[in-house]
């Protein structure tokens, strides 16, 4: 099986992961914010409480396979080939979630204020205001965080995957191609799969169908796997 070499010091693997920027030049700070304080109000999230720890132990494994080739290192990530991508990728559900119940409570909180306000001014009805101030923090919590991420952070997104195809925007001319014909040539309600075998080398199903070795592959990680 082969090993993907530890790429990262210990500290410059942390910092990807606590700020959320793996191989990205900037902190995704407003992520970060709104992640965190998901975290904080942890004990609000209910039945879902168990995602955090999920995120801690893929991003605890992220940090050791992108700064460590120890044995032991080797071993315990060996079920995801010892690659820092394959892990960090999974973290992304454990924050989506988190990120997610962090705006669900600066929106609970902000309901609350507007509510507040609105019952100290006498502002119609109690149900009224209750719905009101519901629409109100929902839409002021969504439009603050919309526009801090420019929205959610898709230029910034685009523009790394371009690293990968750079007559993109998030896949190459070819692969595009490939993907009309792939339309062609599969029968209605079919799908289109890699074998075992190409997954284990981490091909994808248009870098299997076009033979192509320049698209997938992570920029700058000096991986050339075969399909």
């Amino acid at each position: 099986m082969y090993d993907w070499p530890a790429e990262l010091t210990q500290s410059e693997a942390l910092g990807e992961l606590l700020a959320l920027a793996h191989d990205g030049l900037h902190p995704q700070w407003v992520l970060v914010l709104v992640t965190a304080i998901g975290i904080a109000c942890l004990r609000h999230l209910g039945a879902l409480r168990w995602i955090f720890a999920s995120g801690f132990a893929f991003g605890t494994m992220f940090v050791l396979a992108a700064s460590s080739d120890e044995p032991w290192v080797n071993t315990v990530t060996r079920p995801w080939w010892n690659d820092q991508w394959r892990l960090i990728g999974l973290c992304v559900v454990p924050v989506a979630v988190l990120a997610g119940h962090g705006l669900a409570e600066l929106q609970r909180h902000a309901a609350t204020g507007v509510r507040a306000l609105a019952t100290k001014v006498g502002a119609g009805p109690p149900a009224v205001a209750r719905i009101a101030s519901t629409v109100l923090a929902t839409g002021l919590v969504m439009t603050i965080f919309l526009v801090a991420t420019e929205d959610l952070y898709l230029g910034r997104n685009v523009t790394r995957m371009r690293l990968a195809a750079p007559d993109g925007p998030v896949v190459s001319s070819l692969e595009a191609d490939a993907m009309r014909v792939l339309a062609d040539l599969v029968p209605d309600d079919q799908r289109v799969m890699t074998t075992a075998a190409t997954a284990r080398r981490g091909c994808t199903p248009w870098r299997a169908s076009t033979r192509s070795r320049a698209s997938t592959t992570p920029p700058g990680s000096g991986r050339t796997p075969s399909c």
